[in-house]
């Protein structure tokens, strides 16, 4: 409101937070096709320093998960996290130090949204992570949904974070599972091959490999494991 309120003069620094005003504008009204043009363009625009890149590719990669986009999505947010590391190059400024923080939390986020949730959980345990109370508040949105419980500082980008975890759970409870494919699902996150859920369930191995790509199709998934991470950020499974 404060940067729509005047016109902006031409420093870059508040351009670039008049960009993510609006990705995150964008995100509250559930328009993530203009999040990811706007962290596409801002990102690639000359100039930007390692962390600002780092945030634009974290929400580049949120964008691309509640489209549905999962490869670019892990791309994204993997992308992220390494101009993010801790280990890089120091940020030049306070406000970069910020950036670097808030992008390494959205692609952790965003990791854990599209499955890859080793890879997002140990983000946020590093040394320097693990007293951030604020970052770490940032992404228990991830379990929780409820950004009106982070600080307000850092309010905004929970509430993107929220509306992406809704979305996406929106799409999958579009194509919502069989009796058959849940009790299919149930076994194969205990851990059990085809040809010992088709003994337990009475079904030919056939058959329980057809509910299995199911599965993996309607949870927009690569593979058994992922499908089963996400299945149970759904519900399916506790």
């Amino acid at each position: 409101s404060q940067l729509r309120s005047r016109s902006l003069p031409q420093q870059y620094g508040e351009r670039f937070a008049s960009a993510l005003a609006e990705a995150l504008w964008s995100a509250w009204r559930g328009d993530f096709s203009t999040v990811v043009a706007i962290a596409s363009i801002a990102g690639s625009a000359s100039l930007r320093s390692r962390a600002e890149r780092a945030l634009c590719s974290a929400l580049e990669a949120l964008g691309q998960a509640v489209l549905g986009e999962v490869s670019l999505s892990r791309r994204q947010a993997r992308y992220a996290l390494a101009l993010a590391s801790l280990h890089g190059p120091s940020p030049h400024s306070p406000l970069d130090t910020r950036y670097q923080r808030i992008a390494r939390t959205v692609a952790a986020a965003a990791c854990v949204i599209v499955g890859d949730t080793t890879r997002g959980r140990r983000a946020l345990t590093a040394k320097g992570f693990r007293g951030d109370a604020d970052m770490q508040s940032l992404f228990r949105v991830v379990d929780s949904g409820r950004w009106e419980a982070a600080p307000p500082r850092i309010r905004g980008y929970a509430r993107a974070i929220a509306e992406v975890r809704q979305g996406v759970a929106s799409s999958l409870a579009a194509s919502p599972l069989t009796p058959s494919e849940i009790a299919v699902l149930q076994l194969l996150a205990d851990g059990k091959s085809a040809p010992e859920i088709a003994r337990s369930l009475g079904r030919s191995v056939y058959t329980v490999r057809a509910h299995t790509r199911a599965i993996i199709e309607k949870f927009n998934a690569h593979g058994r494991f992922e499908a089963i991470s996400r299945a149970r950020r759904a519900g399916y499974l506790r």
